[in-house]
């Protein structure tokens, strides 16, 4: 299934991006559980690697897990959308 994943990253001071990542996955549901699996062992080895900003791998993509999680480990999810659903969101008519 074509998917877009939408996240937003930052330093909280001085930028902010909005991120549209397309992706192909098995479904939606999917997609969402298994990213944040992936974001639960990340914030896990970083704790025990003492780093902020650990990076992780998600497919062959490589993200940072201050943009889903806090020091406190309270998750923010992308956001994950059909290809459908994004053209709808944006106001795009094929």
């Amino acid at each position: 299934m074509k998917l877009i994943m939408k996240y937003a990253v930052g330093d909280g001071y001085t930028y902010y991006a909005d991120i549209t990542l397309p992706i192909e996955y098995e479904s939606a549901e999917a997609l969402i559980c298994d990213f944040e699996k992936t974001i639960d062992e990340a914030f896990e080895k970083r704790i025990h690697k003492h780093h902020c900003n650990y990076a992780f791998e998600f497919g062959i993509e490589k993200f940072n897990i201050s943009d889903f999680c806090d020091n406190a480990g309270n998750k923010t999810l992308p956001e994950i959308l059909t290809i459908e659903e994004w053209f709808e969101q944006n106001n795009i008519n094929p």
